[in-house]
């Protein structure tokens, strides 16, 4: 019997989970046929280091395809060219709700897993793709007016700081391969609470170490905006407890955040254009945009001692 395909949601792919008699088996992947071979390339090899490393991480896996490729790539009678391939299923539930339930655990994971990145490269890791947050044209005046005339005004006293003194110290930062899309969504809670899984590496890329955790704090302010600098402590010492960073790294976190948030809040009122007027803004588009008023209003923890050193491999 040939297996059920049932669409979940993608921002960019589609995806497929593979039902064979009755049982979730895998995971579909067709890719955006605007994303290069290379890119497809990248994001396997980058499974199949995981899935090599010591460090035991529920990410999925990378099944070959009948001929024993990790991947297709395929003509559709409609003219599409994409990649396709299969990862594995993995079990749990969203790690939405309380903040204080998921943030040192987020923190703990997502330090292992660049721990387990810290090693790893690719010549597709460097491609352009437009959740990188360090590499947009995040300052140019016609991207900045995607965040409207209210959002602008809050930003222009954090400006001129962002764009000619934090970005360029950013840069200068130690880069690696970085998942880049930590947020509830992507990380699976099973039944007794543990992470189970981290799943979509669609917009890994190769960028400044710090800049993954910004991603985590900016999904963490719009899940709980205002909240108290706790579950924020929380993460960061659970990053650091398995990928120290260094004090110029943590000194440019809260900055870092602003520009990821700058860059959610446009590319998804670009997003909401696809739906009708009156379903906008989009419920993820509202939290973003809540979340830039609380970033801005934000003030993290100092950085503390004993948050310093590499985060190579032992």
């Amino acid at each position: 019997m040939d297996p059920d395909l049932i669409p979940i949601s993608g921002e960019r792919d589609q995806n497929f989970i593979v039902v064979q008699d009755g049982n979730y088996q895998a995971i579909l992947k067709i890719s955006n046929p605007n994303e290069t071979e290379a890119y497809t390339a990248f994001q396997v090899a980058l499974l199949e280091h995981l899935q090599q490393s010591a460090l035991g991480l529920p990410v999925p896996q990378v099944i070959p395809i009948r001929d024993g490729a990790p991947y297709t790539v395929w003509t559709f009678q409609n003219g599409q060219v994409s990649a396709v391939r299969l990862v594995s299923y993995l079990k749990g539930s969203p790690a939405h709700g309380s903040v204080a339930a998921w943030a040192r655990k987020t923190g703990e994971i997502q330090g292992r897993l660049c721990r387990a990145l810290a090693d790893f490269d690719h010549p597709g890791a460097t491609e352009v793709m437009p959740w990188n947050a360090s590499a947009v044209p995040l300052f140019d005046d016609r991207f900045l007016a995607g965040l409207g005339p209210e959002l602008t005004h809050l930003l222009a006293p954090h400006l001129e700081r962002l764009k000619n003194a934090s970005l360029p110290r950013l840069l200068t930062l130690r880069r690696q391969v970085i998942h880049n899309d930590m947020h509830p969504g992507n990380i699976l809670l099973g039944s007794a609470g543990e992470i189970s899984g981290i799943i979509d590496f669609g917009d890994a890329i190769k960028a400044p170490l710090i800049q993954d955790l910004a991603v985590s704090a900016t999904s963490l302010v719009e899940a709980a905006p205002y909240a108290a600098a706790d579950p924020f402590q929380d993460l960061i010492d659970g990053f650091c407890s398995a990928c120290p960073l260094t004090p110029d790294d943590l000194g440019l976190l809260h900055d870092a955040m602003i520009m990821r948030s700058i860059l959610s809040v446009v590319l998804g009122r670009v997003k909401d254009q696809t739906v009708p007027p009156k379903d906008r803004p989009r419920a993820a588009t509202a939290a973003s945009e809540t979340g830039l008023r609380a970033i801005l209003a934000l003030r993290l923890p100092a950085p503390q001692s004993g948050h310093s050193g590499g985060c190579a491999n032992e």
